[in-house]
């Protein structure tokens, strides 16, 4: 019972810095870096502005998102270890970035990667440690 709850508030922390933070604004304002990709669940390093959740997929595939509150953007690496950076996009609720041809939405714990209309990617944030 113990790690289902842990798992639990993960996963309302995660949502919540996520949707705080994309409500600051919904313009990129500039640039973002691109080190500290190493995969990493929820974690957060406030000097660099980035927030990092790993996504597990009911197939066991892992996408890891990298949340930049500096360049309000993210840093998608994709189970194939592609990597794509999409700007901040208006969301009703939770997080979403896109850039008109790829789309990444982030709600309650749940990540969905787009291409187009095709869905490419869709899982629960999982903790590591």
């Amino acid at each position: 019972m113990g790690e289902v709850l842990r798992r639990l508030v993960a996963v309302v922390v995660i949502a919540g810095i996520v949707t705080l933070y994309g409500c600051a604004s919904s313009k990129p304002s500039g640039k973002p870096s691109s080190k500290n990709n190493q995969p990493g669940a929820a974690v957060a390093l406030k000097n660099e502005g980035v927030i990092r959740a790993v996504y597990i997929s009911e197939n066991g595939d892992r996408l890891t998102a990298s949340f930049n509150t500096k360049t309000n953007s993210v840093t998608i690496t994709l189970p194939s270890g592609n990597k794509t950076i999409l700007p901040r996009a208006l969301s009703g609720s939770g997080a979403r970035y896109s850039n008109e041809r790829e789309t990444f939405w982030e709600h309650q714990g749940v990540a969905t990667y787009w291409v187009g209309e095709k869905k490419v990617f869709q899982g629960k944030v999982v903790e590591s440690k």
